[in-house]
């Protein structure tokens, strides 16, 4: 499936995925989620995600479930290092 993914310019943990070139001003989002998402940046355009995929602060399975689901999919990610001396 190919997916592009938005991040939110408000917290940039937040990530919203539809797929491959829809406009994402027409979800219909609750009110909850547009206190997150109301305002998002383009983050990937035509990423190809497949339910075999591993791969680092993204779950494709469930992504995929989701945008199936719904017509779009929430998630996040964060990425922390801690550096011990």
């Amino acid at each position: 499936m190919n997916i592009d993914v938005y991040q939110s310019t408000k917290n940039t943990k937040h990530f919203l995925s539809v797929p491959h070139g829809f406009d994402v001003s027409k979800l219909n989002l609750s009110a909850a989620e547009l206190a997150i998402y109301q305002k998002v940046s383009t983050f990937k355009r035509g990423l190809t995600a497949d339910t075999t995929d591993e791969r680092i602060a993204m779950n494709s399975s469930d992504i995929i479930a989701q945008i199936k689901s719904k017509g779009y999919a929430l998630h996040g990610a964060a990425i922390v290092f801690n550096e011990s001396v």
